[in-house]
């Protein structure tokens, strides 16, 4: 037994137990056939190495990571011709995993959590699709493959979470066209120029329906702090009354608090309480917005995407991969936001010059507004 470093694919085909169920024993092995007629030229096109089929499944094995996927593409492309003109129930859809990492080879098959990780991500996917996870991304040429982050997954038997990405496909017209070929006219028109996107293009939300939505936000937050500060509020108030009297029954009319010694003892020991009194209330209503603001936004942002204000907008947030964003990305967006705001706001008038129209938040947390139609 040898070790080495592969990246393993796995493929299978759409429905293929139920079609079993529902088919006749010699259609069966006729659907099978061209399926391995149409998909067994293209591996070997790409250098891939077919280790074993299991039923509808191909288990196979590149040396390039790149390749792997290419491989992959050239796989989902054959079959959407074949497919172009065949009814529903006569097509041959499959899914398609890809991981890489170091396996053991042994009487020419392949074991090793690698492997297993390979057949879970499978699990994934749907049909037509090709899913792969971060040790493929890392390792590949980007350039030559269009793709976006999914996100980290849980999959059963492997302990740790694993980033997984997609290929964008060149049905999703909406995103991506999978490989678009510009022949320069004034030049050799056998050169041909390939413009490959790496991610989905999402609209930024306008820099002024954020705005709305954040002094939406604030104002709530403040209500809620003056109200649970209802009681002191009216301590002061009661306080100031009472000055007020003392100050008339002495013959002032006003009474400034930047030099409080020219005032009788009386009105200086009460100026002094109700200053205290001020302080201390202005320090507790900021940490109570604080808190209020980090608990709010964080539950909002994780659980509806959204605070009330940028509901009230249209807005949610995601991350800049139009995904749904995690507890850690909400509490981290939410921090930063507060921080943002604290420094003279200078973290969202970044987003008036920046490209993309991102905040300091918004780089930082991994995270996005964009309109809720997106």
């Amino acid at each position: 037994m040898r070790n080495k470093t592969l990246s393993i694919m796995f493929t299978d085909i759409k429905g293929f137990t139920s079609r079993t169920s529902s088919t006749s024993r010699s259609d069966m092995i006729e659907m099978l056939k061209t399926h391995d007629d149409i998909l067994t030229p293209v591996i070997i096109d790409y250098g891939g190495t077919l280790i074993k089929t299991i039923g509808d499944a191909f288990l196979v094995t590149f040396e390039s990571p790149t390749d792997a996927v290419l491989s992959g593409i050239a796989l989902q492309e054959k079959l959407q011709e074949f497919n172009e003109s065949l009814p529903d129930d006569k097509k041959i859809e499959i899914r398609i995993a890809i991981n890489t990492g170091e396996v053991s080879l042994k009487d020419g098959d392949i074991y090793g959590e690698a492997v297993n990780i390979a057949a879970r991500v499978e699990g994934l996917a749907d049909a037509n699709q090709i899913f792969f996870t971060e040790a493929t991304y890392l390792s590949m040429n980007k350039s030559e493959v269009p793709s976006a982050e999914i996100g980290y997954r849980l999959l059963k038997g492997i302990p740790e979470k694993i980033k997984v990405y997609k290929v964008l496909q060149e049905h999703n017209k909406q995103k991506v066209k999978l490989i678009s070929a510009k022949i320069d006219e004034k030049k050799d028109t056998t050169k041909v120029e390939q413009s490959l996107p790496t991610e989905p293009v999402l609209k930024t939300a306008g820099i002024f329906r954020r705005f709305i939505a954040f002094a939406i936000d604030i104002i709530l937050l403040f209500c809620l702090a003056g109200f649970l500060l209802g009681n002191a509020h009216k301590s002061l108030k009661y306080s100031m009354v009472q000055l007020k009297t003392v100050a008339d029954q002495a013959g002032i009319k006003k009474i400034k608090a930047k030099n409080i010694s020219q005032y009788p003892k009386e009105i200086q020991e009460n100026l002094k309480k109700i200053i205290a009194k001020k302080i201390e209330v202005d320090a507790t209503k900021k940490k109570l917005i604080f808190i209020f603001f980090i608990f709010y936004s964080t539950l909002s942002l994780w659980i509806w995407k959204k605070t009330l204000g940028k509901k009230i907008m249209g807005l949610k947030v995601v991350t800049h991969h139009g995904q749904k964003i995690g507890f850690r990305d909400a509490i981290s967006r939410s921090f930063l936001y507060y921080i943002s705001f604290l420094v003279f706001g200078l973290g969202f008038f970044w987003a008036i010059f920046s490209k993309n129209h991102f905040a300091w938040h918004d780089k930082l947390s991994d995270t996005m507004v964009v309109p809720i139609e997106n």
